[in-house]
């Protein structure tokens, strides 16, 4: 488990064996290569058995290298992704399956997006990324139905016929989760980022995740 932010370790964390899952998140002046930092943690202490792996801030960036060190490990079963529109279009664009490639992420079970915006860019249009959401879990479910849990909890610019067109594209015995947290943002409005969101965006993450 790694923190990118001034915070004492949880409570009964074992140094000695502690529990290989990782947290990527970023303070809001970030003075560290969080790529060279992941490629350091690979090498030293390996990788192999991180079973979990969250992306909870904007300011991380999934780059090719970053995703390459994560991609083809077969004990990681659970992603979630927080307040990144970027790094969830970036992580469908890996996990579609291409041809001649092997399977990436092929033990993948569980996936949690929060917070995300389907509208970031303010079109007035959600409907291109969530049917690019719903064609890649669609095509997973055809090649490999491994999805068993699927959760969207406060997500921007998504309503419940985007949530039936991805409860479409999953397999029918997966665990499905929606909080119907319905928020449409107008794309003449310019707001200002929420401070709730800032604190959740850059904060500390306590316990197991």
């Amino acid at each position: 488990m790694c923190w990118f932010n001034k915070h004492d370790l949880p409570p009964n964390f074992d140094v000695e064996d502690p529990p290989a899952n990782l947290i990527v998140s970023a303070p809001s002046a970030i003075a560290i290569d969080i790529n060279l930092l992941l490629k350091v943690i690979a090498g030293r202490l390996g990788i192999s058995s991180l079973c979990s792996l969250k992306i909870a801030s904007k300011r991380v960036v999934l780059t090719n290298d970053m995703v390459a060190l994560v991609k083809d490990l077969t004990k990681l079963d659970k992603i979630a992704i927080w307040h990144s529109h970027d790094a969830l279009s970036k992580f469908l664009a890996i996990l579609k399956k291409k041809k001649d490639h092997a399977l990436a992420f092929p033990s993948l079970q569980s996936i949690e997006l929060h917070d995300i915006d389907f509208d970031e860019e303010l079109t007035g249009d959600s409907d291109p990324a969530v049917r690019a959401l719903a064609a890649v879990l669609k095509s997973r479910k055809k090649v490999r139905p491994t999805i068993k849990r699927f959760a969207m909890t406060q997500c921007i610019n998504f309503v419940e016929e985007d949530w039936e067109v991805l409860r479409a594209a999953l397999p029918k015995q997966a665990e499905m989760y929606w909080d119907e947290y319905e928020y449409i943002v107008d794309p003449s409005e310019d707001e200002d980022e929420d401070e709730d969101e800032e604190e959740d965006d850059y904060g500390g993450f306590w316990g197991y995740y």
